[in-house]
């Protein structure tokens, strides 16, 4: 072991439901999952272009909170869709969602959209928090992956220092 630990930036660093649910102590989230309303299958019914892929399912349901808005419930996602009931969305809407458990949306993507202040800087930047909960393994033997490829080991303190 190299006594290097690693880290995702997800819940300790950026919030999501579940942590603002446990410790309630006024914070806002700082990464939200952006997505598109992509179809109107059934009166009253829209899905969202962002299933369990992008907001992961280990939390449990509900998935996600959709930010603006309060008279929506929300179906059973699938990989990549997320249905929902809700009177106030129309085919075409841009949606902001707060993960229940943002971890592994952070440790899938590779790039994020940073705004700053109110939202008039807006820059795509490649995201280097990726994490393992566990070290990797081969024959019961710590894998150094920095030896495989250096570009699959990330430091967090690349993107936030």
């Amino acid at each position: 072991a190299t006594g290097r630990h690693r880290v995702s930036a997800g819940t300790i660093v950026l919030g999501d439901l579940r942590s603002f649910d446990e410790c309630p102590v006024g914070l806002e989230p700082a990464a939200v999952v952006v997505s598109r309303c992509v179809s109107n299958p059934t009166e009253g019914v829209y899905t969202l272009d962002a299933g369990v892929k992008a907001l992961a399912a280990d939390a449990g349901d509900p998935l996600c909170q959709i930010i603006g808005k309060t008279d929506y419930t929300l179906r059973k996602a699938s990989e990549e869709h997320l249905p929902v009931e809700c009177a106030s969305i129309t085919k075409g809407d841009v949606l902001y969602l707060v993960p229940k458990h943002i971890c592994p949306t952070v440790n899938l993507a590779e790039t994020a959209l940073w705004i700053e202040g109110d939202g008039e800087q807006v820059e795509r930047r490649r995201v280097n928090v990726h994490a393992r909960a566990h070290p990797l393994l081969a024959n019961d033997r710590p894998i150094d992956v920095k030896a495989l490829d250096s570009s699959l080991c990330y430091d967090t303190w690349d993107s936030f220092p």
